[in-house]
């Protein structure tokens, strides 16, 4: 079971990563987390949270601290959506989820864990070799291998423990959760996702991570992304009573970016979505002071100024997957 914190980060360039402009960057999770793939635990008595917790500003959604199953994860999650909590700021979150004490009542037992400090990792940053930026994303040649490196998790090593992990995820990666991932970056629970993760108690040491997509495989055309996580366990309470379970409480901070799989081996763009087509030209052209509007086919003209150019596409293969909506992070 998992008791956390996170703060969400989106990377547009090389040295620029900032707050992830999403109402929910700003996380609150408590999980119990079954298998995946593994036994359902859905017939187990609801878990039950305590804590240092605003129940009155949070109304009916705390559900009175009774966690709600999910099927799709295999596990019970805060909340009565059943998807834990975001909030647009630090403080929002904070004033209604404070740092202290939590508990949760499981199956007849109850584990305590200590959520203080406020120790979330410095911000991830990928380096990216296999492509180019343009615009806001990084556009890649399907052709070559694309390998992906952190920056330092400085402080990586100096918590019970911490965790590096780094996945891309979209188009033909798909989870095997429906929402929130396990603790943990589990490979099981990230079905055929590409990625690296390590944690300092079985790995000290090196304080990156790096993930090698080989060449061929992104699929010209579709848009992924990828994100880098860097996490500090600052409780850890194993428990007789629950076998085989590992029961935290983490900080974490996460860092996204996209992914377009267009630029083939001469530098030239391949068929694209509507998405992806508008990010790269439009990236392409800036630098000259111009800018392209790319028009969905059947969308009147009549008000677009300068010069138009009318082109088909095939539908979009994929679409820009909501930063919080089946989040990757590992808790």
């Amino acid at each position: 079971m998992v008791v956390s914190k996170s703060v969400e980060y989106i990377q547009t360039a090389p040295n620029r990563v900032d707050p992830a402009p999403i109402p929910n960057g700003f996380g609150f999770a408590a999980d119990v987390n079954g298998f995946l793939p593994g036994p359902s635990i859905a017939g187990i008595p609801a878990p039950v949270l305590t804590g240092p917790i605003n129940t009155a500003a949070l109304g009916a959604n705390h559900n009175n601290g009774r966690l709600v199953y999910r099927a799709g994860d295999n596990g019970w999650r805060w909340g009565q959506s059943a998807n834990d909590f975001g909030g647009s700021s630090a403080a929002i979150r904070d004033s209604l989820f404070g740092n202290g004490t939590y508990n949760i009542a499981v199956n007849g037992t109850t584990v305590t864990l200590r959520l203080t400090g406020d120790q979330y990792p410095n911000v991830p940053q990928l380096a990216l070799t296999g492509g180019a930026w343009i615009g806001d994303a990084y556009v890649i040649d399907t052709d070559k291998a694309l390998t992906i490196t952190t920056n330092e998790y400085t402080a990586y090593g100096t918590h019970v423990d911490d965790l590096i992990c780094v996945a891309l995820f979209g188009g033909q990666f798909t989870f095997a959760f429906e929402e929130i991932a396990p603790f943990g970056c589990d490979g099981n629970a990230f079905g055929n996702i590409p990625l690296a993760s390590r944690f300092a108690r079985t790995s000290p040491g090196t304080k990156t991570a790096s993930l090698t997509i080989p060449a061929n495989t992104p699929r010209d055309g579709v848009e992924y992304l990828l994100i880098g996580i860097f996490e500090a366990i600052v409780d850890d309470q194993p428990n007789a009573a629950l076998p085989g379970s590992r029961n935290v409480a983490a900080y974490q901070t996460n860092t996204i970016l996209r992914v377009v799989a267009q630029l083939n081996s001469s530098g030239q763009l391949q068929a694209a979505n509507l998405t992806s087509l508008t990010a790269a030209v439009t990236g392409l052209l800036a630098s000259a002071g111009s800018s392209v509007a790319v028009i969905p086919p059947g969308t009147s003209i009549a008000s677009v100024g300068g010069t138009t150019l009318a082109a088909s596409r095939s539908p979009a293969r994929t679409r820009r997957r909501d930063l919080r909506r089946k989040r990757a992070r590992c808790s």
